[in-house]
């Protein structure tokens, strides 16, 4: 058993890093909010939005001078999505060196 599911890291819409894992369940985004808020300090800040597609928007991540939206859709699974270049080294820094 993996504790990080594959990940995957592409260029999103924004033209900022988006890493998403398609195969992570909700105890793996569990983990992952817990990890962010002990390892880095970051909180959450917004609501989570359901659409009628079933993509979820749910609250960003924030702290430090980052914020990283997140989410799950059917494509990317659980996801991260960089809004500034400051989000895309701690992408980078944080989640590797695929990202």
């Amino acid at each position: 058993m993996r504790l990080w599911p594959k990940k995957y890291v592409e260029i999103a819409a924004n033209g900022h890093l988006m890493v998403g894992w398609p195969e992570a369940g909700p105890l793996f985004y569990g983990a992952l909010r817990v990890w962010l808020r002990l390892r880095y300090g970051l909180r959450r800040e917004g609501r989570t939005v359901c659409s009628p597609d079933g993509e979820t928007l749910l609250p960003d991540f924030v702290g430090a001078g980052v914020r990283l939206e997140s989410g799950w859709d059917n494509w990317s699974g659980y996801y991260l999505l960089s809004v500034d270049d400051f989000g895309d080294r701690f992408l980078r820094r944080t989640l590797g060196r695929d990202a």
